[in-house]
């Protein structure tokens, strides 16, 4: 069982892993580069990996966070891909 927190309140959930919550995500994207078994293919969402941030909106998006407070993001290795994970 996983607990989460939101303001101050404790929340226990059942079944929200990661393995349990991939299909649901897989459901809402459709990746730039084709579905797999960690990327969907036909979902409302579409998904790239950012262009490794060639477009100036990208580091801009970045920098307004980061100029807000919210904690930068770091490369990190799920399953074999680099993905972007906030850091706590």
């Amino acid at each position: 069982m996983h607990e989460i927190s939101m303001n101050g309140n404790s929340l226990a959930l059942e079944n929200w892993d990661y393995a349990h919550c991939l299909p649901y995500f897989k459901k809402a994207e459709t990746w730039a580069f084709g579905g797999d078994g960690y990327r969907g293919n036909d979902g409302p969402l579409g998904v790239n990996n950012g262009n490794k941030m060639a477009n100036p909106l990208y580091k801009a998006f970045v920098n307004a966070a980061l100029m807000q407070g919210i904690s930068p993001l770091m490369i990190t290795t799920v399953a074999n891909r680099k993905v972007l994970v906030p850091c706590t």
